[in-house]
């Protein structure tokens, strides 16, 4: 048997990642880009809250559309913050439980489609003449940012798949 020289990972799920052949630069990097894209992401949901909370007046109708809006948004970062949380979960305790893995992915995507109907709202909104800041670039960043987060994800998974053997290419 054959000891690595190699000096082990700071954390579990890093060193599950060397495993599957990834490098350490990678690791990091991937690393990187995965909380740096959570952390933007949380920002830009908790300042579209903050806008929508913000606005004031509007005919009742707009009123029901923003809290509406709002709603949406509130559950958009629960499960972000929950997808944070199960993914912890899973890299510490329960990585052999297939049920945590299926809520982290599931959480994910749904917030995924959940902020895509809150930015074609918010487009629909800055078609009419009312006192929500919209800021559509934002919302469209928004979206762009989880869909990357999501492709990092499932890139990770078919690195996982593929080390395993279980599909021939």
């Amino acid at each position: 048997m054959v000891k690595s020289t190699s000096k082990k990972l700071p954390l579990r799920f890093l060193n599950e990642m060397e495993s599957v052949g990834i490098s350490k630069t990678e690791i990091y990097l991937f690393s990187a880009l995965g909380v740096g894209f959570w952390a933007v992401l949380l920002w830009l949901f908790v300042d579209r809250y903050q806008r929508i909370d913000d606005t004031e007046g509007g005919s009742a109708n707009f009123r029901k559309r923003l809290n509406n809006l709002k709603d949406i948004n509130i559950i958009i970062i629960s499960f972000h913050v929950l997808t944070l949380v199960f993914t912890l979960a899973e890299s510490y305790f329960v990585n052999r439980n297939i049920w945590i893995s299926w809520l982290t992915i599931a959480l994910a995507l749904t917030a995924v489609f959940l902020n895509g109907v809150i930015v074609s709202s918010t487009i629909t909104l800055s078609q009419e003449d009312h006192p929500f800041n919209k800021n559509v670039e934002r919302s469209v960043a928004s979206l762009m940012i989880q869909v990357f987060a999501i492709c990092l994800m499932t890139a990770y998974i078919f690195k996982l798949i593929r080390s395993k053997n279980k599909i021939m290419y």
